[in-house]
Order: C-alpha cells, then sequence, then structure tokens
C-alpha cells in the first residue's frame, strides 16, 4: 500500500501559505496606515510596513489594497474551513473520536467471525457497520497500512481494502 495523492493533498499546504501571506499583508498595511505604536512586536508586519514608508505608498492606496486584500484572505480562509470536511483534513476531528471508541485493552481478542454458518460475509449495507466502524472510516487516512496488512491485497489479486 502506499499513501494516495490527490489534488487536495497539493492544494491544503498551498491554501495555508495563501492565507499566511494575506495575513502576514493585512497586519503589515494596517501597521503602515494606523502607525501602531506596538507594530514593532509583529517582526513580519512591521518589515514589510517599513517597506511601504520606502516606497512612499500612500495611504489612501494602502487603504483600497488593505480592504481588497482583506475580503480575498476572508474568501480563502472560509473557503478553506468549508472543505476540511472533504479533505484529509477531516481526520483531525475524527481521529480523537476514533481513539475514543476504540478498544485499547490490549488483552482482548479479535472478534472473529464465525465464516461456516454466517448468512452474509463481510458489509453488504451501511447498516451492518457499528458506529464505531463508521468514525474508523472516516477517521481514515488513507495511509495504506491497511492494504499492506490484506492477505487478499498481497496475493496480487485486485481487491483492496482502501476502495
Amino acid at each position: 500500500g502506499s499513501l494516495s495523492r490527490e489534488l487536495w493533498d497539493f492544494l491544503i499546504p498551498f491554501t495555508l501559505l495563501v492565507i499566511l501571506i494575506t495575513g502576514f499583508g493585512l497586519q503589515s498595511l494596517r501597521i503602515y496606515a494606523t502607525h501602531d505604536p506596538w507594530g514593532a512586536y509583529s517582526f513580519v508586519g512591521y518589515a514589510l510596513s517599513l517597506f511601504y514608508g520606502a516606497v512612499h505608498l500612500p495611504i489612501p492606496a494602502a487603504l483600497i489594497i488593505h480592504r481588497s486584500l482583506w475580503w480575498f484572505h476572508l474568501a480563502i480562509a472560509f473557503s478553506f474551513m468549508g472543505a476540511i470536511p472533504y479533505t484529509k483534513l477531516f481526520h483531525l476531528f475524527t481521529a480523537p473520536a476514533a481513539i475514543y471508541l476504540s478498544d485499547l485493552d490490549p488483552n482482548n481478542p479479535i472478534d472473529r467471525p464465525d465464516l461456516e454458518n454466517a448468512e452474509r460475509l463481510g458489509v453488504n449495507f451501511l447498516s451492518d457497520l457499528t458506529v464505531k466502524d463508521l468514525v474508523d472510516l472516516d477517521a481514515c487516512t488513507e495511509c495504506g497500512r491497511c492494504e499492506d496488512a490484506c492477505p487478499a491485497h498481497a496475493s496480487g489479486k485486485p481487491l483492496s481494502p482502501k476502495r
């Protein structure tokens, strides 16, 4: 098994970088336009505000840029937060729930189904899964360890627990 790579896997760090850069830009424009006396303690923002002063950026222009950048920053940040449930970042919320619901006692044996007398094998319907199973599915980071441990996948057959 291997870690899957999708478009979101590259967009997530890029989006975080854009949020960071626009945040520093907003801070620097605010420090420059308001002459914030505490601005020197915001190292990146203060350094950029000194640059604006060096190039003689007019205050009205700084305010227009600030307002435009603020809306862009807001849109990117809220879009990022809205995308969390549809990306691997949802794992940040479901992993603690999966750990809380898991059996941490190493002495408990793994349940082995009675394959000889079972009416059905595997999971055919969503109702066949427990709440714990559903939380585990949401907590999956698609790391590929399940494929590494799956005998059917190791046999070379086109079976994969990830799909």
